[in-house]
């Protein structure tokens, strides 16, 4: 079995994580806690396995591992902004809307703000929503956080989690 670091290094085609890594390192321990949430508390949300624990096939952990794995001295992550290209119908919305959950609730940063943005309010909605219903189904998130129609709270920390969309006159984009 690969290790993480290994599964980051050579699971995904065309990206050599080791290019520009300067100054980062592969933290094996920080990739593991973001994964071992994910297949922990994340589930898939419908059709057949819906309620069912979400288990990351080897390229999946292998984007997860390279966000959260790589990081400098002092902790701080290599990748601000994620970008990548899946052809249709192999995970992409369920594994965002995992990230999504697995930043809100064990980044363990005051007052963060997490969004899922999109050109319409129907589009920002759908990973939104599927992070909305994972919460549900895990008595472990359910717990420390509130519920609203159109956002996910920490009061305890004050962070958030919403779906905003560029499709009214009066927004940014």
């Amino acid at each position: 079995m690969k290790t993480l670091y290994e599964l980051a290094c050579t699971e995904i085609p065309n990206y050599d994580p080791l290019r520009d890594s300067e100054g980062f390192t592969f933290d094996e321990n920080q990739a593991a806690k973001f994964i071992g949430f994910i297949e922990e508390c994340c589930t898939h949300v419908k059709g057949e396995w819906a309620g069912k624990p979400l288990v990351l096939n080897p390229w999946q952990k292998a984007i997860v591992a390279n966000i959260f794995g790589w990081i400098d001295e002092n902790g701080l992550r290599r990748y601000r902004e994620v970008l990548f290209y899946i052809p249709r119908k192999n995970g992409k919305t369920i594994l965002c809307a995992a990230i999504a959950c697995a930043i809100f609730f064990i980044d363990n940063e005051p007052g963060a703000e997490i969004y899922s943005a999109a050109a319409n309010e129907e589009q920002a909605k759908i990973v939104w929503d599927m992070s909305k219903q994972m919460v549900k189904q895990s008595p472990e998130m359910m717990e420390r956080c509130k519920l609203f129609q159109h956002s996910i709270t920490k009061e305890l920390d004050g962070s958030f989690y919403k779906a905003v969309s560029s499709d009214a006159h009066t927004k940014h984009g």
